[in-house]
């Protein structure tokens, strides 16, 4: 098991508060999803490349609820801590 892996276990029920403190430091999601949105107003279907554990896709979800998502990462646990609607959301490795 990778150093990452065991340490987001040890967090356990509140990994899902620790990943968002934890990105916070790096990127404000809220804002960037205000950008995305002032680019494209609209959007039908959506391909994020490199989604992660789904933060960016759960954002792009709320933005555009008439959008189809593909999320795609290398990772084999892509979008993990998703929490939203899935029915319009697929995602691959």
């Amino acid at each position: 098991m990778t150093i990452g892996a065991t340490v987001r276990r040890l967090f356990g029920r509140h990994e899902r508060t620790v990943a968002r403190l934890y990105r916070s430091i790096f990127i404000d999601i809220g804002c960037l999803s205000s950008l995305i949105r002032e680019w494209m107003p609209q959007a039908q279907k959506i391909l994020e490349v490199g989604c992660g554990e789904g933060a960016i896709t759960e954002q792009l979800a709320r933005l555009y609820p008439n959008a189809d998502i593909m999320a795609i990462d290398i990772t084999p646990r892509v979008g993990r801590l998703f929490n939203g609607n899935q029915d319009r959301v697929q995602s691959s490795k």
